[in-house]
């Protein structure tokens, strides 16, 4: 049947062939270079985003870090009697506001064979200013991480993040800085001065970020405990790592390693919320690990 048709036909069919593939390589091209520069477009604005939400959390723990730090310096100088602390403390949670809560604690000194502790702490709470005392038998000031870790390691540093019941009753993380007395040109640890940044405030910079219609941030502690995340019970509950074993997912769990290790980079991995395959871009806050 094919030789019975002439040369004309031929040709219209051999030109419609040779058309139809030209037009579907040129699609399939533009196809392609379309979506990767929709990727790219996309990408890149979540990479301005994500950098321009860590800026403002790392401002945000700059200027809380210099706080206690500064109070410090000021109790190694000049010592100060109970009013002069109270006031002293009552002022840093009042012109901070940054800051929810700041304690003095100072380290046990025996007494007739008595311990005397004494951490007051100022707080934040339905718009005034509250004052309590950590050395209270229930709270056991000297135990937690926010004191202990510093004192032992003789240099100012962040908690991982924790519900402080019985000092704050909110979810936070404390930044600690030790302060020292000068004898004999030894310096003998005092106590620690901590400020306090509820975790609250964080939830509303992280959830502000939004990449086109489903797109959403994350924030994860220096462990990889999750700080902040659109699945509430996952907060403070679990970890990075423990999501990515929950659910057999290597690759999760290697870019878990990645982001507290502080790296950077826009990678595809399935998503938390969904399960779907999508994109991750990672960023870390260089004040994390200080």
């Amino acid at each position: 049947m094919w030789k019975n048709r002439g040369i004309a036909f031929k040709l219209i069919l051999a030109i419609c062939v040779s058309g139809g593939l030209i037009f579907i390589f040129i699609f399939g091209f533009n196809y392609r270079f379309s979506r990767r520069m929709i990727e790219k477009n996309v990408e890149g604005n979540a990479r301005n985003l994500a950098l321009s939400k860590v800026n403002r959390i790392e401002s945000v723990l700059l200027s809380v870090q210099k706080v206690p730090e500064n109070v410090a310096s000021f109790l190694e100088t000049r010592p100060c009697n109970r009013e002069e602390l109270l006031h002293l403390l009552r002022s840093v949670v009042e012109s901070n506001p940054e800051i929810y809560g700041a304690a003095i604690a100072f380290e046990p000194v025996q007494v007739g064979g008595k311990s005397t502790p004494f951490a007051p702490y100022f707080c934040k709470s339905n718009g005034k200013i509250e004052f309590t005392d950590l050395a209270k038998a229930s709270y056991q000031y000297v135990s937690w991480d926010w004191y202990q870790i510093p004192k032992e390691l003789r240099q100012p540093c962040w908690s991982e993040p924790y519900y402080d019941e019985g000092g704050g009753n909110i979810l936070m993380a404390t930044y600690s800085a030790p302060f020292y007395e000068k004898t004999g040109g030894k310096k003998q640890f005092k106590g620690i001065v901590t400020a306090d940044v509820s975790l609250g405030g964080l939830q509303e910079v992280v959830s502000s970020i939004k990449v086109l219609q489903i797109g959403y941030g994350f924030l994860i502690s220096k462990n990889g405990t999750i700080v902040t995340h659109p699945l509430k019970e996952l907060v403070m509950h679990e970890t990075l790592f423990g999501v990515a074993q929950a659910r057999e997912d290597p690759h999760l769990r290697e870019i878990g390693r990645k982001m507290i290790r502080g790296e950077t980079g826009f990678v595809s991995f399935k998503s938390i919320v969904t399960e779907k395959e999508c994109w991750r871009d990672c960023r870390k806050s260089p004040q994390a690990d200080s």
